[in-house]
């Protein structure tokens, strides 16, 4: 490929070469005729250099569009990888608050319960106490069934003895009746 700088210092060279040479006293281009010929050749020259420059603008255009094109795909290309990390990193962060509420709800409820502890030991005592006063209840309870079973027996022994008295006495009187 012919790089703009090629171009210029090879224009930049003929055109030094046909200024300094072709001023000379050359008696072939002293004439009209040889003044024309001169003009002919440096016409062809300036075309050639011409040429020369459209193709190397158009290489330059070509690998200026090329750089564009490549440039474009490599930005679509960092886009489409800044969306892909900016949504893993928006799932990383929805991920890390869910286990962030989740942390603070355990903190909570631990803190709950190392705050209840002292309400958890007074209902603890409360309720043994209560068991206490129940069991003594239940007790007095089955006591007083006991006495009252006990106070029922005597009086019903009583009576037995009573009519076992009654019952001997009478056995006496008819058995000294007779």
């Amino acid at each position: 490929m012919i790089s703009i700088e090629k171009v210029y210092s090879l224009s930049m060279a003929t055109l030094t070469c046909v200024l300094f040479v072709g001023c000379g006293s050359d008696p072939q281009y002293e004439t009209i005729r040889g003044l024309q010929e001169e003009n002919r050749v440096l016409k062809e020259q300036l075309k050639t250099i011409q040429s020369e420059r459209e193709s190397g603008n158009k290489e330059w255009s070509e690998k200026v569009e090329d750089l564009k094109k490549t440039h474009n795909e490599q930005l679509i290309k960092e886009k489409e990888l800044h969306v892909q990390k900016l949504a893993t990193i928006r799932n990383e962060l929805s991920s890390l608050r869910l286990r962030f509420s989740a942390v603070e709800r355990e903190n909570i409820t631990l803190k709950e319960i190392v705050d209840s502890e002292p309400r958890i030991k007074g209902a603890a005592e409360t309720h043994a106490r209560n068991d206490i006063w129940f069991y003594f209840v239940i007790l007095g309870i089955a006591v007083t069934m006991v006495l009252v079973f006990i106070m029922k027996y005597k009086a019903a022994s009583d009576r037995l003895n009573l009519l076992t008295m009654k019952q001997v006495s009478e056995l006496r009187r008819i058995g000294g009746e007779e």
